[in-house]
């Protein structure tokens, strides 16, 4: 019986460009309501420090406020007052939202945006570009230093894993992805062996000659230690990138997903 995870989303009041009954303030989201930090800045600085946020502008549209995505950045935004869920959050966690934000569209936030029935069709054409370029930046942000490879599948022998940012279509390095691979004999409390190594243009592998070949080398001490782990990195102009290790169990013709390990998380 396979399970599921149900997530509870409260508190859309302060969202987009309002809050609650009326228009976000300008600095809603880049200062919190008792800023000391920002507010020993202006003090010491006598006034003459220009904040950047002074800069926007409330929408030509009533229905939107002040919504935009130019001065945003996910790595400074602040919430209007401190909040346990961003304090305490790892960069596993802002993976994991990244993870579900990868898959949202174009085609699922206009959507979306149209369940919103807004009366002035322009309004809503705003609100679509500027989730869209925000959801870059967050995606850009949440994946930077870590290879975003991720939803583990496996039929039969052959393992693949998608590459969020490339899903995403988020600008790359150019040309098509390569990425560098390697699959080893995870051995309980001794070093592991290497099966094999090499470079593909996908987060896809057959494991079937590795494992044919790790049972001919091991017999009966691979069958009763099953594990095998695929190491991938993304090439980049300036050689391989961050890690990310699949570890597998193998149960007769068939691959079983035990964990993912990202470096850099």
């Amino acid at each position: 019986h396979l399970g599921y995870v149900r997530h509870h989303l409260i508190d859309f009041g302060d969202s987009l460009g309002a809050s609650g009954e009326r228009d976000k303030y300008q600095s809603e989201g880049y200062e919190g309501e008792f800023d000391w930090a920002a507010m020993g800045g202006r003090l010491f600085g006598f006034g003459l420090r220009y904040q950047d946020w002074l800069r926007l502008r409330r929408a030509p549209y009533p229905s939107v406020g002040i919504f935009e995505a130019d001065l945003f950045e996910p790595s400074s935004w602040r919430p209007t007052y401190p909040n346990p869920a961003f304090q305490k959050a790892t960069r596993a966690d802002t993976f994991w939202a990244a993870a579900i934000l990868a898959h949202l569209d174009r085609t699922a936030i206009t959507a979306a945006v149209a369940a919103a029935h807004y009366s002035d069709a322009r309004a809503a054409r705003l609100i679509i570009d500027v989730l869209l370029a925000r959801r870059v930046k967050v995606l850009r942000h949440a994946f930077a230093g870590i290879l975003p490879l991720a939803d583990p599948s496996v039929r039969g022998l052959r393992v693949a894993m998608t590459d969020l940012a490339v899903a995403a279509g988020l600008p790359g390095p150019a040309g098509p992805p390569r990425y560098r691979f390697s699959v080893r004999w995870n051995r309980t409390a001794r070093g592991d062996c290497e099966l094999e190594r090499g470079e593909r243009g996908g987060p896809a592998l057959d494991l079937g000659p590795s494992v044919a070949s790790a049972r001919r080398r091991f017999g009966a001490a691979f069958a009763a230690d099953p594990f095998v782990t695929v190491t991938w990195q993304r090439m980049r102009g300036d050689g391989p990138g961050p890690r990310v290790e699949l570890h597998l169990r193998v149960q007769s013709e068939h691959l079983i997903p035990v964990a993912v390990w990202r470096e850099g998380e």
